[in-house]
């Protein structure tokens, strides 16, 4: 993983329709061996999608990192155009295979579709979103 790839991701997912909040979570688990031990690490960081900082402060060596976008679409913005906007993401050359997404649509208030779409490491994907 590299924390190039987390950055462009954050990006793209703060990019969304309605995109409101990013949160980059990402973890560092213990390690024993000829460099000595590695303590558990994890940073949480949540920002407004339209103030992405510099630097997400991704750990070098972070084993899982889940980069979570909450945000609302008018109705009847589709699901498949979020969706599409995500299969775009995971196209791209600078993406590595091993991520993937999940998302969680609410039930629409005020004429808005609630969303949260969560892209996370996972070392056995081919990347694709399945939701």
């Amino acid at each position: 993983m590299r924390s190039t790839e987390v950055t462009l991701i954050a990006r793209a997912l703060a990019r969304m329709p309605g995109s409101v909040a990013v949160n980059v979570t990402s973890k560092k688990y213990p390690r024993l061996g000829p460099t000595g031990p590695c303590m558990y690490e994890e940073r949480t960081r949540s920002f407004p999608s339209h103030a992405m900082p510099d630097s997400l402060g991704i750990p070098p060596g972070a084993e899982e990192v889940f980069i979570t976008v909450q945000g609302a679409v008018p109705e009847p913005t589709p699901k498949s155009e979020l969706v599409e906007k995500l299969n775009d993401l995971f196209g791209k050359p600078e993406i590595g295979p091993h991520w993937d997404a999940r998302a969680r649509f609410t039930k629409a208030e005020a004429e808005r579709k609630h969303y949260e779409l969560t892209v996370f490491m996972n070392p056995s994907s081919r990347s694709g979103c399945y939701l």
